[in-house]
């Protein structure tokens, strides 16, 4: 409705142009509303399996992080677990435990080349 005159529908119903579109105006007698009973039907038709499983999912305590405590460990953590419980001790009310060191590596028994560049190293910034 391009025109900017409101147009006359019936005697009482006037279509009214506005900013917002055409508006409708007028009183309404109950005589003249008929009230239509409609029905819809929808029928979707989905697999429940597959909507099973995305709750399922959704659910799963996985999915956010939680997981069940497994019984099973692996030999690593065997091993550490192991070396706590025989390392653990309490000395004088405080609890000592060994720190897990690797058994492959070997530490240099000589660090009398690394002390003194270092000793070096730090006399030369504090004569700056």
């Amino acid at each position: 409705m391009n025109s900017c005159s409101p147009v006359k529908l019936s005697d009482s119903l006037t279509l009214v142009p506005s900013i917002f579109g055409c508006i409708l105006s007028g009183p309404r007698s109950q005589a003249t509303v008929s009230f239509i009973p409609t029905v819809h039907n929808i029928n979707v038709d989905t697999s429940t399996q597959a909507l099973d499983d995305v709750i399922h999912e959704f659910w799963n305590l996985e999915s956010i992080g939680i997981q069940p405590i497994q019984e099973e460990k692996s030999t690593c953590n065997s091993e550490l677990l192991t070396n706590f419980y025989h390392s653990f001790e309490i000395i004088d009310g405080r609890r000592v435990v060994k720190l897990p060191w690797k058994l492959e590596v070997q530490l240099s028994t000589n660090n009398y080349e690394f002390a003194i560049r270092r000793f070096n190293s730090i006399t030369r910034k504090l004569h700056r």
